[in-house]
């Protein structure tokens, strides 16, 4: 019995006590994760809002009667968005101290998109995962070695894992990096290129160390981070081209480019996705029995589909009331 004690007493079943802990610490932050990253950005975003709303004081001081109960209702709306995220003022007040100091690339302007939101929370989630468990392994190391030889091993390690998984290390890194930079968020579409490939989708998911893209046909198409390094995302932009155009005979040429350019500026106010008047240009510039025109038109981003047949029709009309016809 005195055997049986002194083993237990000088084994090593505390530590590993100790280690199941540990681990289940951190799959507790791993199950809390998204939470946690959604606790983050929301009171991230609801400090936004209360300082915006303090800058809107002095902003709108001489503002009219009805600009002022608007604010107070906002402002009303704000506090209680932050009583349900926050339970004190002081808590308040030690994260807008941590967001001063946070670097340019972490603070947001202005409040974010849902999708970023989204985007943003699942690689927030997956960051806490990875450092939960690796804290969990450092300090599992430092029961069974002194200090110094945890140390040395780590980086031992650390040096193996960057050099023969760079390209695993390196899809992380990269995932790391669309927290700092907007490049696209969860259902966005886009055209990347990976391994020499062209793949268009819809995101529909993202991590560190990957990102899964629905495809035009159905199929599932997960990319490693690492590859995505040229990036089109059809999902922003300026404005969307509805360009159109037109085949006329050249002995109605005199007439129809002045009719197109006058229509311009009225197609402006007639037609709400149109962005600004198009513009009449020959792409070809050549002359024949027929000329080909075309009509460079810019729709509000996302609406050129809309656009391009309102166009058309409204063209169709102008040229039956002035006797000029299309050929092919």
């Amino acid at each position: 019995m005195e055997i049986w004690q002194q083993f237990i007493a000088t084994s090593t079943l505390p530590k590993f006590a100790n280690i199941l802990l540990l681990f289940l610490i951190a799959w507790i932050f791993h199950r809390l994760a998204r939470r946690i990253a959604g606790l983050m950005l929301g009171i991230n975003q609801v400090s936004l809002s209360l300082r915006r709303t303090r800058e809107g004081d002095e902003e709108t001081r001489t503002a009219s009667d009805n600009l002022a109960r608007q604010e107070q209702r906002h402002r009303a709306r704000v506090k209680e968005q932050l009583k349900r995220l926050v339970k004190s003022e002081a808590m308040l007040k030690r994260w807008t101290e941590l967001h001063d100091l946070l670097p340019a690339e972490l603070k947001s302007p202005t409040r974010l998109r849902q999708e970023r939101l989204q985007t943003l929370q699942v690689l927030i989630a997956s960051a806490i995962t990875i450092l939960a468990f690796a804290l969990a392994i450092v300090i599992s190391l430092h029961n069974f070695a002194p200090t110094d030889t945890v140390v040395t091993m780590l980086g031992l390690f650390t040096t193996a894992v960057a050099f023969a998984g760079r390209t695993f290390v390196g899809d992380y890194l990269a995932g790391l990096s669309i927290i700092f930079q907007d490049r696209f968020n969860v259902g966005e579409k886009l055209l990347v290129k990976a391994q020499m490939e062209l793949i268009e989708g819809v995101v529909e998911q993202t991590s560190l160390n990957a990102t899964w893209l629905r495809a035009p046909t159905g199929e599932m198409v997960v990319i490693p981070n690492g590859e995505l390094r040229f990036i089109c995302n059809y999902s922003r932009g300026l404005y969307s081209a509805a360009n159109i155009t037109l085949k006329v005979a050249a002995t109605d040429l005199h007439q129809t480019v002045p009719l197109l350019k006058n229509l311009a500026a009225e197609a402006a106010l007639l037609l709400p996705d149109l962005k600004e008047p198009w513009q009449v240009i020959s792409e070809a510039g050549t002359m024949g029995e027929k000329v080909e025109l075309t009509l460079v038109a810019r729709a509000h981003f996302g609406r050129a589909a809309d656009l391009r047949p309102q166009i058309i029709a409204l063209v169709q009309e102008r040229f039956e009331l002035a006797n000029i016809a299309l050929v092919d």
